[in-house]
């Protein structure tokens, strides 16, 4: 009798609930792996169909071109026309790369700038074509040692910079500070090495030397006026620790300099080329070599005009690539584009494919059911970890 009646009693409603969540969360784990088989089945269905299948592919050069104008129609108006001249109007000195990249956009797309900011352009420009200012500006920046120049200085010093002047003056600028006990530039006396390197072009082929020592002689520049980018720079210092034993060039420096030997003369390049050959790591320097010619080349499109504003846009190791790839097909008018769209111009040189956006959707929806699943196992382990020591814990009450 009391077994039947015991049998026939109905289960606690805590019981009740207790099981309750255990469906629940049984019927929500067999759901999400039901859903995750069928994501992984689909993916592979996707993939036998079409095994090359790729979420992105790269735009050609003629449809970037026409991407990119696209984008920046849409972005270049009234508006902006006028605040990016009172923008560059109100820079000191006036920012003129900016005005007539601005300008030639005006005239591109049929726009009239404001007629007062047309008028202090046209005065400003006039101001600036002052012989005078124009002289005392390259004479500072040819004949100059020291770093920190203005953009038309330092554009000015690219007549002594193309050379192996501009290499040895990197060199003679660390041995003057050496000697002043004043700290060195090892950015700067890293490139001079590389540039003297590149100008003998005995470490790589001809063919790369001529589009590095380019882009050396732009890098050193844009340092000169202050448009380097940090994270280009961060780049170079890496590869140029790398390839340059700086220590072992300035050890070899300071031993020329005790001696008395580094001096102006008939020797000082001859000199100047054997610190360099020595500090040398013929390997790794080709990685840095191949950084600045990819940067050479692309800068030797832009032109010379432009070239210290578009390297404001290689923000990292990577955009050296991504330029390269962007001036192949926008030529001279890359600095025209990448003034209104920016490193995100570079973005627009791939394309998305209805294919590849179903693939990595599907992709997704599959990382999501597994996570999901994870975490629900996780949650039934954390609940039966909760019931075990509630069990143990009751026990030991009734046990006192």
């Amino acid at each position: 009798m009391l077994d039947a009646a015991s049998s026939s009693r109905k289960p606690e409603p805590r019981a009740r609930r207790r099981d309750w969540f255990d469906r629940l969360l049984l019927g929500l784990q067999t759901g999400l792996l039901i859903s995750a088989l069928l994501s992984l089945l689909w993916v592979g269905y996707q993939a036998w169909q079409n095994p090359f299948v790729e979420a992105v592919v790269t735009r050609s050069a003629e449809e970037l071109r026409e991407a990119v104008w696209l984008r920046v129609e849409q972005k270049f108006d009234q508006g902006e026309l006028d605040q990016r001249l009172r923008s560059a109007l109100d820079q000191e000195p006036v920012a003129w790369t900016e005005v007539d990249l601005t300008l030639a956009l005006a005239e591109r797309f049929q726009l009239t700038p404001d007629p007062e900011l047309a008028t202090a352009v046209a005065s400003a420009r006039k101001d600036a074509r002052r012989p005078v200012a124009l002289l005392g500006d390259c004479f500072r920046g040819i004949f100059g040692l020291d770093l920190g120049q203005g953009l038309t200085e330092a554009s000015c010093a690219g007549v002594s910079e193309v050379t192996s002047v501009g290499d040895i003056k990197s060199i003679l600028r660390a041995a003057g500070a050496a000697a002043s006990g004043q700290q060195i530039d090892r950015f700067d006396l890293g490139l001079g090495i590389a540039g003297l390197a590149l100008t003998g072009a005995t470490l790589v082929s001809a063919g790369t030397a001529a589009p590095a020592k380019a882009g050396v002689v732009t890098v050193k520049l844009a340092k000169r006026a202050r448009a380097l980018s940090p994270g280009l720079e961060r780049h170079l210092q890496k590869r140029l620790a790398h390839s340059v034993h700086l220590d072992r060039a300035l050890k070899e420096l300071a031993s020329q300099v005790g001696k008395g030997l580094f001096v102006q003369g008939a020797s000082l390049q001859s000199r100047a080329v054997k610190i360099a050959k020595a500090s040398i790591d013929p390997k790794a320097f080709d990685h840095l070599a191949r950084d600045l010619a990819d940067l050479g080349v692309a800068l030797q499109r832009v032109g010379p005009g432009s070239a210290l504003y578009t390297l404001r846009f290689v923000g990292s190791g990577q955009d050296i690539a991504r330029l390269k790839r962007f001036s192949e097909a926008m030529g001279k008018e890359t600095p025209h584009a990448l003034s209104v769209l920016g490193r995100a111009g570079y973005r627009l040189s791939v394309k998305t494919l209805r294919t590849g956006v179903r693939l990595t959707k599907t992709i997704g929806l599959l990382v999501w059911n597994v996570v999901a699943l994870v975490f629900s196992l996780a949650l039934s382990f954390l609940k039966w970890l909760v019931s075990a020591w509630l069990k143990r814990a009751r026990r030991a009450r009734r046990l006192a």
